[in-house]
């Protein structure tokens, strides 16, 4: 009886050391899990950054590009309209000059 009564106490022992160890290895195992779910979250703030910085770079470029579209459309417009303007420059001092004569002699 004895006999069993020591082979009890051993395995109890032995169940109380594998509990011991297997919470020092929980320990360690949650420590190295918390360590590596903050630098995920570090190199999450880091790529969203990144990402953000992308998208402002590309909506920067996309607005210079629309801007550059319609003052390239402006100043084609300017031409144009200078272009007319010189057009009807002749027809402007003519009638002018009609104006003119024509109130000289009333």
């Amino acid at each position: 009886m004895e006999a069993v009564w020591n082979e009890l106490k051993k395995i109890e022992n032995e169940a109380e050391l594998i509990l011991s160890e297997a919470s020092l290895r929980a320990e360690k195992i949650l420590k190295v899990a918390t360590k590596e779910g903050e630098r995920i979250v570090a190199n999450s703030e880091i790529y969203a950054s990144e990402e953000a910085q992308k998208v402002w770079e590309s909506t920067v470029d996309e607005a210079n590009r629309k801007r550059e579209s319609i003052l390239k459309t402006n100043d084609e417009a300017i031409e144009e309209l200078k272009k007319l303007a010189e057009r009807r420059m002749g027809v402007a001092v003519k009638a002018v000059l009609d104006e003119v004569r024509g109130k000289r002699v009333s």
